[in-house]
């Protein structure tokens, strides 16, 4: 390496070094300044009927909450609740201390006299912005509350949100929120990756243990109607009691892969899309443009009305791929719920035996491949483009409707 480049690299490295000072100071001059703000702010006594939960609260658990009312009945209040003003209202929102406040609602259902109805509470300025509230909640929300692992992934989510710059992580920041939540900074950015794709039943499944982080980053790569298909089948091996609910790697692999060629076909068709209009609005500029030459105006509009027609096409297929796959997920989640249905009415009957509720849970699980391998084999179908014969075309709607008399049959059969 020449004295040269060394020279360059050493001038890259502290301005790398100084990006992250200066990152870094601006993320503790954020939290510091929401810090002051809070200390900063007067401190009232509020009416219970006057404060409204605050629309991004994330305290949602009521565990333990009997314990605090007896806390608070037996010690009175020992910290304060946040709160803003509501403009235009006498009204104030509560950033911190939604379960203080329940609790406090469920004493005045006995002794509405009880401390005269009021709590005490930090009023942010009126002009405080919502990043700077929201911030506050998170904050104090983590000073306060024991986290479960549903709020310890809620808080990850929300504070990457506020630190991100142009879409991205900082290091320091990241370790900044990994401090907080007393984890380190791998798993922050791991829980930032999948936390926003995974639907919201694995998320439920990854808080509760029954499935793991690694586990969740393989399904958040899969299209929302194929999450919805392996939550079913996680679904079916929890209440059979297996103790570590999985997916055959080689399925989940060919769900994988078929989702990436369903997303490559819809990417390229945004790129068509992007490229027809950027056509579209250069044969316009030429067209009104009195100096230009090229074409006839004739040739112009006919070129346009032609591009318009290939992005109108373009623009039906992937209305209806997305109408797809809303539907997908529709059927699938009314499937389940009939399957619950179901299982809850064959449970309370007393008169079954273990062998028929055994029989029954197999079907469930043939049912539920059945409902994988029709997904599947539509998805190839949606990402090959095939056109099916009359023959075919045929001979699926007389599987539609056996499928239809079968659950015909069932529904007059059920016990």
């Amino acid at each position: 390496m020449s004295k040269v480049d060394y020279t360059a690299l050493q001038m890259g490295a502290a301005t790398n070094i100084e990006k992250m000072k200066l990152s870094k100071e601006k993320m503790q001059h954020q939290v510091a300044a929401v810090q002051s703000i809070v200390s900063d702010s007067k401190r009232v006594d509020i009416p219970y009927n006057q404060l409204v939960r605050y629309t991004e609260n994330r305290e949602n658990d009521d565990e333990n909450i009997d314990d605090l009312v007896q806390s608070i009945k037996t010690i009175g209040f020992q910290s304060t609740i946040l709160v803003r003003k509501i403009p235009h209202e006498v009204k104030y929102e509560i950033l911190s201390g939604h379960r203080r406040w329940r609790a406090f609602g469920k004493i005045l259902e006995e002794n509405p006299n009880f401390e005269d109805g009021k709590m005490p509470a930090i009023v942010l300025p009126d002009n405080t912005s919502d990043k700077t509230a929201k911030m506050a909640n998170i904050l104090l929300n983590l000073e306060t509350v024991g986290l479960t692992p549903k709020q310890r992934r809620q808080s990850v989510v929300e504070l990457t949100q506020l630190f991100e710059e142009n879409g991205k992580l900082p290091v320091d920041k990241a370790n900044y929120i990994a401090q907080k939540l007393n984890t380190n900074a791998l798993t922050v950015y791991r829980y930032r990756k999948f936390s926003n794709k995974l639907i919201p039943e694995l998320g439920e499944l990854l808080d509760n243990e029954f499935i793991t982080q690694n586990q969740c980053e393989e399904f958040s790569r899969l299209t929302e109607s194929n999450q919805v298909l392996v939550y079913q089948t996680l679904i079916e091996q929890i209440d059979n009691k297996v103790s570590k609910p999985s997916i055959d790697p080689d399925k989940l692999n060919e769900m994988i892969e078929n989702d990436k060629q369903i997303q490559k076909i819809d990417n390229n068709r945004d790129k068509q899309i992007k490229s027809i209009e950027s056509n579209i609005t250069k044969n316009q500029e030429r067209l009104d443009d009195p100096n230009y030459t090229g074409m006839s105006s004739d040739i112009l509009v006919r070129k346009i009305k032609e591009l318009e027609a290939q992005r109108d096409t373009l623009l039906e297929e992937k209305v209806k791929s997305q109408k797809r796959e809303s539907e997908a997920v529709r059927r699938l989640k009314q499937s389940k719920k009939t399957i619950n249905d179901a299982a809850k009415a064959t449970s309370s009957n007393a008169e079954i035996t273990d062998e028929e509720r055994a029989v029954a849970l197999a079907y469930s699980d043939k049912l539920n491949k059945l409902n994988l391998a029709m997904n599947n084999m539509s998805n190839l179908i949606y990402r090959d483009k095939i056109t099916l014969s009359q023959d075919q075309i045929s001979k699926l709607k007389e599987v539609m409707g056996d499928m239809n008399r079968l659950i015909e049959y069932c529904q007059g059969h059920t016990k």
